[in-house]
């Protein structure tokens, strides 16, 4: 988990940083403090090692440090850094700007800290004179106060995620989590023996020996007991034997010999035990087990130096435990060792706890309202096809039917159902949905148990699934057969209704999943299991798919969908059921994609450059991963949510995004808008200038009675249909337009088509006009021109006063 503060309402451990404070002087007072030299700032605050920081560099080491500056103020700072303007800072410029930042006297004073960085003495105990163990007291303290086990305040501070920590990982976590600690000091009590990082099993120990309850106390937090959010535990430690106990009564339970529980607590899967397996499978087994046990078990197990136990420690130890009587005092008696196999409970109780068992009977719902057996179900649940159903397959699955179950529910009825293994068992899942009561969750959503039927449709809602389906074809240039063959998701030469929710699902219709079953119903009128394609061609020839674009903003007229490829389709999007459909206004993902369109304004890349640096592995292709991790490092305002859902609508439902796609997306996106929420003037980032660059050409077609796809054929001078630099050279000074040759290139990379190289993207060209038309009105009416007239060739609008030459700016 990522580090946070420590501090909660009413006890703060560390102060806040002080407002109004100029970023460079906050940046060396922490340097200071921490004892790195400038020289080290440099290559620290270079994140990337390219010799030189960027303002991305800057931006994450303030974020990194919580100096509590703001990105804008970041930004305005490395402008003043980067005094030669190429957009970098170098070493030079950066020694000379923080060697003596102004305001830095103000900051070290602010934090009780003279003009070395060193702390003012007080009558507190300081980062000068505090002990080694009171140092170790107060990491811990700080780990039980963010709820982190000792594994999990490891994983915390290696901050670089290299599996070890450095003093420079040491150095990060204590500036972020604004500990009174000096990390050399620290470094130096708890790194191993010439290793050059702290390891594992030191970190371990010290942390678990150290007194925690020491530190919180002092800084009034109450550690004991029932005390709410502060309380760390509610489960009171048995001590080793006992705990031994319970993990030997639930292999017992589960028919698992030693070697075998070895495997399943093995949670990684590498052959070694370490601590986060053992206390992961104590959570999943929900075993009433004490973390300090735990730790306490793992310890006696004899760890080695990287905090790994071995099968033969693990054989050890478990040879000495007896769970026989835990199991009998919970009403379980087995006979023999190898007794019929009981699933995992919420621990061996003899039954099934009452959290699987309404898990069990939701997903028997839904497998009973799809006309679905308990062994279909578990093929459809197994989400990636790989044979069985991981608690990731349940998971997604849940997402996908909306199922009215928590992830604590997903995990337990999972573990009950995989006895320890990866995958859950088939015979054990047929078996619990067999016996689940799925008639009883029906009926509180209104479904009769009798007839698992929803109740007839709105033919009404019926027929607007149908437009929607049709606008979708419609703005792909899909034909109603090619439409057919794209929503015939496993290819098997028929629509099916599984291949129709896929569909809707990967094209992010606008349609309920109760529309969705009705809509196939509407088209599957006798009941077959299947569309055909005489239906389908038949409801969406009479649809208005039109109407559904024209509400989404998408004003050019597109083709009505027929069984003939309309015209121009050689040159439309890719086909098949990824193919994108412009989202409404106001929703999510339209303001993701402005999020990112502004993104790239404000870093002034170009659709192309974009796609690249979204491309985080550079391995050509940008994939879940990567723009999850260029989110992070933009620091966009989008949710994990967010982020998943623009994934699924620029990939089209495959595993990365294609260029063209992702162009197409962000050419049809408002960068505007989602800088202006960001309180980001448009005219300061370069965009304005381009808005403007476009309007005017926009003026320019609106003044000559030329559409937008006109105006593309008329700035396409040499005929080849495509307008490449030279032809909007050419057209800017036949049209005499008032702009130069920085303003043309500009808007040519703002609209270049990414597949065809050297020439504007025809779509992109109509999007960005579009959007430029209350512009380019403004422009006509600034010059006393209320409407255009038809012109022989296209000119530019009159200027006022009216020479014969290019408009006024």
């Amino acid at each position: 988990r990522p580090l946070c503060h420590l501090s909660r309402e009413g006890h703060t451990m560390a102060s806040a940083a002080a407002p109004n404070h100029h970023p460079a002087a906050l940046l060396r007072a922490a340097l200071m403090f921490n004892k790195i030299s400038l020289e080290e700032g440099y290559q620290s605050v270079d994140e990337d090692a390219d010799g030189r920081i960027s303002l991305t560099d800057l931006v994450n080491s303030c974020n990194t440090l919580d100096l509590g500056v703001t990105n804008e103020a970041v930004a305005a700072c490395h402008r003043e850094m980067d005094t030669n303007g190429d957009g970098y800072v170098d070493e030079q410029e950066w020694m000379a700007a923080m060697r003596n930042p102004m305001g830095l006297e103000d900051v070290l004073r602010s934090r009780g800290l003279d003009s070395a960085g060193e702390v003012q003495s007080s009558g507190l105990a300081t980062a000068t004179t505090m002990a080694p163990q009171d140092m170790i007291n107060t990491i811990a303290a700080s780990l039980a106060y963010n709820k982190l086990s000792t594994t999990e305040g490891y994983e915390a501070f290696d901050v670089d995620q290299d599996g070890k920590v450095s003093l420079e990982d040491l150095r990060a976590a204590i500036a972020t989590l604004q500990l009174d600690l000096r990390p050399d000091d620290v470094f130096a009590e708890m790194q191993g023996p010439q290793s050059g990082y702290i390891e594992k099993a030191v970190w371990s120990q010290m942390i678990e020996q150290a007194d925690a309850d020491k530190v919180l106390k002092s800084r009034g937090v109450d550690t004991s007991e029932g005390a709410g959010s502060e309380a760390l535990s509610t489960q009171a430690p048995v001590g080793l034997q006992a705990a031994l106990n319970h993990v030997a009564a639930a292999l017992r339970y589960n028919s698992l010999d030693l070697n075998q529980g070895f495997e399943a607590f093995d949670v990684d899967e590498d052959g070694r035990l370490s601590l986060l397996d053992l206390r992961t499978a104590v959570d999943t087994l929900q075993l009433q087990v004490h973390d300090d046990d735990v730790a306490a078990v793992h310890r006696a197990m004899g760890p080695d130096a990287s905090g790994m136990c071995t099968l033969e420690g693990w054989r050890r130890l478990l040879e000495t435990a007896d769970g026989s009587e835990l199991l009998r005092s919970r009403g379980v008696f087995l006979e023999a060792e190898d007794s019929a196999q009981a699933p995992i409970a919420g621990g061996p109780d003899g039954g099934v706890p009452e959290e699987v068992r309404r898990a069990a009977d939701v997903v028997a719902a839904a497998l009973q309202f799809n006309g679905l057996t308990p062994d279909e179900g578990y093929d459809s649940f197994d989400v990636d096809d790989d044979g069985g159903v991981s608690v990731e397959d349940l998971s997604k699955s849940a997402q996908m039917l909306q199922l009215d179950l928590g992830e604590r529910e997903i995990a337990a009825l999972h573990a009950h159902l995989a006895a320890g293994e990866r995958h859950a068992r088939r015979a054990e899942w047929v078996s619990l949905l067999a016996s689940a009561r799925p008639d009883d969750v029906l009926k509180s959503r209104g479904v009769s148990a009798e007839d698992p039927t929803p109740a007839p449709a709105d033919p009404a809602a019926v027929q607007a699934a149908v437009d929607v389906v049709a606008a979708a074809l419609a703005y792909n240039q899909l034909s109603l057969d090619e439409g057919y063959e794209a929503f015939d998701n496993d290819q098997d030469g028929v629509v099916s209704k599984a291949d129709l929710e896929a569909a809707v699902a990967a094209l992010q219709l606008d349609i309920p999943p109760g529309d969705a079953a009705a809509l196939f119903a509407h088209l599957d009128p006798e009941g077959t299991g299947s569309v055909s394609r005489e239906s389908w061609c038949t409801a969406l020839a009479a649809a208005n798919a039109e109407g559904v674009l024209r509400s989404r903003g998408v004003t050019e007229a597109v083709a009505n969908p027929s069984t003939e490829p309309p015209p121009g389709a050689a040159d439309a999007p890719a086909r098949g059921a990824g193919a994108e459909v412009p989202p409404p206004p106001g929703t999510r993902l339209k303001q993701s994609l402005d999020t990112v369109a502004a993104a790239l304004v404000y870093n002034e890349l170009s659709h192309e450059e974009g796609y690249d640096a979204f491309d985080a592995d550079a391995d050509g292709l940008v994939s879940a991963r990567d723009l999850d991790e260029a989110v992070g490092t933009l620091q966009l305002d989008l949710t994990p949510g967010d982020v998943a859902e623009l994934f699924a609508h620029l990939s089209g439902g495959g595993a990365a995004v294609p260029r063209e796609r992702w162009a197409r997306a962000l050419a049809a996106a408002d960068p505007e808008a989602g800088l202006k929420s960001r309180g980001v003037s448009t005219d300061t980032v370069g965009f304005g200038a381009v808005r403007q660059s476009v309007a005017e050409i926009a003026a320019a077609l609106r003044f000559n009675d030329l559409s937008d796809a006109a105006g593309y054929d008329a700035f396409d001078e040499d005929e080849d249909g495509k307008v490449s630099l030279s032809d909007l050279r050419a057209a800017v000074a036949t049209l005499n337009l008032n702009l130069d040759e920085g303003s043309t290139k500009a808007v040519f990379e703002y609209l270049e088509d990414q597949q065809a190289k050297g020439f504007i993207d025809r779509e992109a060209w109509i999007a960005a006009l579009a959007k430029a038309g209350d512009d380019a009105a403004a422009i006509l009416g600034s010059r006393g021109v209320q409407g255009g007239s038809a012109a022989e060739a296209p000119v530019a609008p009159p200027a006022d006063p009216a020479p014969a030459a290019a408009p006024p700016a």
